[in-house]
């Protein structure tokens, strides 16, 4: 039940796959929505900034890269 309401799922256990950098590989979307779309509100709410990725989660600098 809990895991419905699940909007991100993310995993690396140790890093060692991903040598501790988080990067999107695909995307689920609601029927009709296409990537395009889905980028530019990703790209619109955040707080990270291009120039400098620091003090920003991982989530959102692997969503601004992809």
């Amino acid at each position: 039940e809990a895991l419905g309401c699940t909007s991100v799922i993310i995993s690396d256990k140790t890093g060692t796959l991903t040598c501790n950098r988080m990067s999107v590989r695909r995307l689920w979307l609601p029927e009709g929505a296409t990537d395009a779309h889905a980028l530019r509100v990703m790209a619109g709410c955040h707080t990270l900034r291009r120039a400098s990725r620091e003090g920003a989660s991982r989530c959102f600098a692997a969503l601004m890269i992809a």
